[in-house]
């Protein structure tokens, strides 16, 4: 397969699902709320190979100290790391926290935003349409689902990047 033919499919695969779309409106509906959930999101999913690293760092540093002569540096050196590990974990805490409200706040936001483009294209409809009960249904039907649908995409979208930052940061 040439790249042209590999990036054609790309692109009708992110046009299929409406992929560019959703990532767009969640960006003009919140631009700094995004920023610091892509941050959020990496850092979730360094802390955890960061945390694996440091408690690997521990077990090398006790079975090097148990044949070594000068004990007390080991134990240092040793005490440091379980430190890190410590800061570790609760920065892993901390940022799930974190995670979770920014979640909230760009969901709120994008909500909002959703519904006021919902309300300018139902102002600017002709009457007509509100006579019309399918119409109404899919204005209603619109109204109920565009911010759980976005919010859905905007979590599974969180949780593939975070899935592949750490297993790129694994395998990489």
């Amino acid at each position: 397969m040439h790249a042209s033919s590999i990036e054609s499919i790309r692109e009708k695969l992110i046009n299929l699902f409406g992929f560019k779309r959703a990532l767009s409106l969640i960006w003009q509906s919140a631009p700094i709320l995004v920023l610091i959930n892509v941050f959020l999101i990496v850092l979730q999913g360094a802390l955890p190979l960061a945390s694996l690293y440091l408690i690997k760092m521990i077990v090398d540093s006790i079975s090097f100290g148990i044949g070594s002569a000068n004990k007390g540096a080991t134990f240092e050196y040793t005490m440091f790391l379980i430190f890190l590990v410590a800061g570790t974990t609760f920065l892993t805490y901390f940022s799930n926290s974190a995670a979770e409200m920014v979640k909230e706040a760009l969901s709120t936001s994008v909500a909002d935003y959703i519904l006021d483009i919902l309300h300018i294209k139902s102002i600017k409809s002709d009457l007509e349409y509100y006579e019309n009960p399918k119409y109404y249904d899919t204005l209603h039907r619109a109204q109920n689902d565009a911010s759980y649908q976005l919010t859905q995409i905007i979590e599974n979208f969180a949780q593939i990047i975070q899935s592949s930052i750490s297993w790129w940061l694994l395998w990489g």
